[in-house]
């Protein structure tokens, strides 16, 4: 007797996590800033080459980055699960909170979500990724947001005294994402 048992498997998620982009693509194309910046223009900060964007003034103006240029490619729907953004710099100062500074992500041009505090290193170049893999920043993320060219990051000094330069060479943002699409599976068994 031949008989077959036709199974199927709806709705299988297949999860893999995915960069959104990588290399290039995730260094910023568009860059504007306060009073107080010097030199932070697209080719100081879109690699580690010791040209710096530097910070020397004392009224904690924000300088943005956006125009990352990710491009997500899902087959259905996408889910967010990181972002995290990494910053190369240093500061001159001897004394500690004065290479501190804020670092925030934009939406839409607009700030959103959590702000980091971090630590720059001094006279000395650090890469220092903030936050952690399972970090969203405290808001959610749509793939239109992360598309968009006014999707990136903004730099504040935390300390706000006496100038002490914050340089810095290099800001990037990674993404990781996943397509959560349910993927049908059709397996056939046949028993002879």
């Amino acid at each position: 007797m031949n008989s077959k048992w036709l199974l199927f498997l709806l709705f299988l998620l297949l999860p893999s996590s995915v960069w959104a982009a990588s290399g290039d693509s995730l260094n910023p194309t568009t860059v504007t800033t306060g009073t107080g910046w010097t030199n932070w223009v697209v080719d100081s900060i879109n690699t580690s080459d010791n040209k710096r964007g530097v910070y020397s003034g004392t009224g904690q103006a924000w300088a943005k980055a956006t125009g990352f240029g990710i491009s997500i490619t899902p087959t259905g729907t996408v889910v967010v699960d990181s972002i995290k953004c990494m910053i190369e710099g240093n500061g001159t100062s001897a004394t500690l909170s004065r290479r501190r500074y804020n670092v925030q992500l934009l939406k839409a041009d607009a700030a959103a979500g959590t702000i980091y505090l971090d630590t720059l290193d001094q006279t000395t170049d650090r890469r220092d990724w903030d936050n952690t893999d399972a970090v969203l920043w405290g808001t959610t993320w749509t793939e239109a947001d992360l598309e968009s060219t006014t999707f990136g990051v903004q730099i504040q000094d935390a300390d706000g005294t006496l100038a002490s330069a914050l340089n810095f060479d290099h800001v990037m943002l990674r993404v990781w994402w996943r397509d959560v699409t349910a993927k049908p599976m059709v397996i056939t068994v046949e028993d002879n």
